[in-house]
């Protein structure tokens, strides 16, 4: 009986859902739009007293023609125009919700290295309340494009795609690290993989603080560093996304590409090998998928600490949620819940009781949306 009324609980749907359109500045050259594509990244952080959530911290970086930048604290949200040469973001939040992120200048093919300071001291954005500190290539050589940022504690971990002459590995990944506030980043560097055609990048730390990241080239491999060295399980033949369980433990979301199904891919302490489990059996040529997993350390029930996947189901043209089984024997719990047309960015974000927010660009609506 107790078995049966978790399993009801379990997959009850969130009873609603509400959309809120983001403020977005689209560029339009020739006639057409200069769309999001993929040059999107997000950052969400809930905020808390001791009657629990009261707000959030919210920033998106995305580009259309230029680097634009959107973030919320409260109820209001804030966009500017950051980079007029800026292109493929990443965002990531620190402790106190102030948002660092790191993007690639074309002007004049050099990284970057952003964070807000008192107004005008920074030596970019609005008043000049942003620092963009050019990244030295003495340190790692020259960019490609491709970054991910990630924030533990008061280090700042930077993934950064560089050329690598291989006639095959066209790319390498480095990791930088470096201490938020201090004057330079740190001499040392680590190289966590070769890689051919990289078409995205994620990092992010167990509380333990040891990096995690994940490489969507040809394949989707990822890497874990507890040592002095980077690790590797996979690779998987899809493109998706990942986060870590509380113990540590990586858990991917993916769109196989042979069969366009979506994926949930788990590995457990020293397994050297994926779980997989198919969550949805057809998401189509374009699908494309965000998980989360829960805290568990701030859940109140047992029953919130199974994965969150948000994706786009190409084959309908709408966003679906869908929550892992108590009893990896069973279904996944999946429902609908909004048209979406020809999405192409979806980010998922969780607060302390698994509570979903959803991000993600319409592109044929062309609108920035939030769903909760």
């Amino acid at each position: 009986m107790k078995l049966s009324a978790i399993c009801i609980l379990a997959s009850v749907a969130q009873a609603a859902w509400v959309v809120e359109n983001i403020p977005t500045t689209i560029q339009y050259v020739n006639g057409g739009p200069q769309l999001l594509a993929k040059e999107m990244a997000s950052a969400y952080r809930p905020i808390y007293n001791s009657k629990g959530k009261t707000g959030e911290y919210i920033a998106i970086a995305y580009r259309s023609r230029y680097l634009y930048l959107t973030q919320r604290q409260g109820t209001a949200w804030s966009t500017f125009r950051f980079d007029d040469n800026g292109r493929w973001p990443s965002i990531a939040l620190d402790s106190g919700g102030k948002p660092h992120m790191s993007y690639f200048r074309t002007s004049n093919q050099k990284m970057y290295y952003a964070h807000p300071v008192a107004e005008g001291t920074g030596t970019c954005g609005p008043s000049l309340t942003w620092a963009c500190e050019e990244i030295p290539t003495t340190l790692y050589g020259a960019p490609k494009g491709r970054s991910a940022i990630t924030i533990h504690g008061s280090k700042v971990h930077l993934l950064v795609e560089t050329p690598y002459d291989n006639p095959w590995y066209t790319s390498a990944v480095v990791r930088m690290t470096k201490t938020i506030g201090a004057p330079s980043w740190d001499t040392t560097f680590d190289v966590v993989s070769v890689a051919h055609d990289i078409d995205s990048l994620a990092i992010k730390t167990h509380e333990d603080g040891w990096p995690q990241a994940l490489i969507d080239h040809e394949y989707l491999d990822w890497f874990g560093r507890t040592s002095a060295n980077w690790n590797a399980i996979g690779p998987l033949d899809g493109a998706g996304a990942f986060d870590i369980s509380g113990a540590g433990h990586p858990r991917i979301c993916y769109r196989d590409f042979a069969a366009n199904r979506l994926n949930y891919a788990r590995v457990n302490g020293t397994d050297s090998y994926w779980t997989e489990t198919v969550v949805d059996w057809d998401i189509g040529t374009y699908g494309l998928c965000s998980i989360a997993i829960p805290e568990a350390g701030e859940i109140p029930s047992r029953l919130n600490l199974g994965a969150r996947i948000a994706y786009f189901d190409d084959s309908g043209d709408v966003i679906k949620f869908a929550t892992a089984p108590v009893l990896s024997s069973q279904p996944w719990s999946t429902e609908t819940i909004t048209p979406a047309t020809g999405t192409r960015v979806l980010h998922l974000h969780l607060d302390k009781e698994a509570r979903p927010t959803i991000l993600y660009f319409d592109s044929g609506m062309l609108t920035l949306r939030m769903i909760k």
